[in-house]
């Protein structure tokens, strides 16, 4: 098994045990303890949700005696949490608050599951009543091959919750009013409304953006859909732990109620139509920025060697060995040893990965040569020696022509809700041309970079929506291009909020 540093795999292992990864965070409670706040959404009724009702069913738990701590490194996981719950049977909280707070975003809060608990705790989980405020210690316990978070101990909180950290998140945790609504749709989309109308969409690559709130008649409405499509009556489920989960809806209203699509489609449909446009409006005020990491010139160099032309190397390569293996045999006629013929060593000095080996940085990167009217990178195979007879040719040679993406882009068809993955890799050339069809040269691009509007955006929209893949989800990846004479590194597209006034 792959092996992480500490901090990592505990964010892993976090990672790996929630249902709803999101900064999701909810204060709402209708406790039958008297001294518990109530905060309620003030649409709820007219979906016709009907509370939560049955007996306890421990069946739906795993109730583990004396379980131990896993530590790594000498170090036990832990943390602790504040949350209200929302089923018993199965245990479904949703997560207010944790300490310590994770590094990542979805070490955070959202709605879990948890499987799996310590046996003295039974008659505490048996008696919890929905949307009751409770703060909680879980560990990670088993061991590396087989990890469950156990929780460990329960208490439940008489009034408002004291939270670790008085000041909700910025960006994780950062909404407590309530998870209202959870809409999951295909791929890593997501969608969450809040009760006080507040959105939360994480689209591609996990990028999230929650600035964007609906008004209280658009939270009506939304809600009045439930109640029109029947929602009430259909089957709730809880996500297996061991797989990924489908597209389905979320109600949190009465009780929690998860609705897989999946046999629901027509019943749902004005409904989910009514979801997705809720991706448009948490996405209005976000932007495209295209900029790049650095710029330097390139060495272009005609390419000295007419006899072998750069477009086919490769095939000269493999012709001549054939001829050395078989002679006339191999069924090609022409003289292709020219491939062993020795190169001078200054010419092979000139060569990008020659010093690939003895350092960081290769002084040669940015070699280039042109032949027939392309660009080409061609490397030298940096493990030769000079002591080594098969070295020094030709044959120690590759070489790739860097070509317009066009052709790379134009072989696929995305999937922009699920994308299969990003279509600039260009094996060990690296860099592309930038493609003539956009309206503007990379040397227009200020160092700042270039808002990029949505018009045109969509109208190149394959090219853009895989820079914005390539840039990842801090943005600082990108795809190496060629202009002008000079190498534009990490070219991408980042998708921002607009920063709140």
């Amino acid at each position: 098994m792959r092996q992480f540093p500490t901090a990592r795999l505990i964010g892993l292992l976090v990672f790996a045990t929630w249902i709803v990864r999101v900064p999701a965070c909810s204060a709402q409670s209708h406790s039958a303890n008297p001294m518990a706040p109530t905060i309620v959404c003030p649409y709820c009724s007219v979906t016709n949700q009907k509370s939560a009702n049955g007996r306890f069913d421990p069946s739906q738990s795993e109730f583990l005696t004396d379980p131990k701590p896993f530590a790594l490194d000498e170090r036990k996981v832990e943390l602790r949490v504040i949350a209200r719950v929302l089923s018993r049977s199965p245990l479904i909280i949703e997560v207010l608050d944790t300490e310590p707070w994770g590094s990542y975003e979805f070490d955070n809060c959202g709605i879990r599951v948890i499987r799996s608990i310590d046996a003295k705790l039974k008659t505490t989980i048996a008696n919890l009543q929905y949307n009751e405020f409770i703060e909680a210690k879980m560990f990670f316990g088993g061991d590396f091959g087989s990890l469950k978070l156990v929780l460990s101990d329960v208490t439940v909180t008489p009034g408002r919750p004291v939270y670790f950290h008085p000041e909700a998140g910025k960006d994780t945790c950062a909404n407590r009013t309530g998870v209202l609504i959870v809409y999951r749709g295909r791929g890593a989309q997501l969608v969450i409304v809040h009760n006080d109308g507040s959105l939360y969409y994480r689209g591609v690559m996990f990028k999230s953006f929650h600035r964007q709130k609906l008004s209280g008649e658009e939270l009506g409405d939304l809600l009045k859909l439930f109640a029109r499509t029947g929602f009430d009556a259909l089957p709730s489920s809880v996500p297996a732990m061991e797989k990924s989960e489908g597209p389905s809806v979320t109600l949190i209203c009465s009780r929690f109620q998860d609705v897989p699509l999946a046999g629901h489609e027509v019943a749902l449909a004005p409904l989910i139509e009514r979801l997705e446009q809720l991706k448009t409006k948490a996405l209005s005020q976000t932007y495209y920025l295209l900029t790049y990491k650095d710029k330097r010139e390139i060495h272009l160099i005609p390419w000295p060697y007419h006899q072998i032309p750069l477009a086919q190397l490769e095939e000269y390569k493999h012709l001549a060995g054939l001829q050395r293996s078989f002679g006339k045999a191999s069924g090609r006629d022409g003289d292709y040893s020219a491939v062993y013929q020795k190169l001078p060593q200054e010419f092979i000095e000139r060569l990008p990965g020659t010093f690939a080996l003895k350092k960081p940085i290769d002084p040669n990167r940015d070699v280039y040569f042109s032949d027939g009217g392309k660009v080409f990178r061609v490397e030298y195979n940096s493990a030769c020696t000079n002591e080594n007879p098969n070295c020094s040719g030709f044959d120690s040679l590759r070489a790739g022509d860097v070509a317009s993406p066009d052709a790379a882009l134009n072989s696929r068809k995305e999937d922009f809700e699920n994308p299969a993955g990003v279509a600039f890799y260009n094996g060990f050339v690296g860099a592309w041309l930038w493609p003539t069809d956009i309206s503007f040269q990379l040397a227009e691009l200020p160092r700042e970079g270039r808002v990029i509007g949505a018009e045109e955006f969509e109208r190149h929209k394959l090219f853009y929506f895989e820079l914005l893949l390539s840039g990842g989800l801090t943005c600082t990846g990108g795809v190496d291009f060629l202009e002008g004479g000079y190498k534009y590194e990490k070219v991408s597209v980042c998708q921002s909020d607009v920063p709140s006034q």
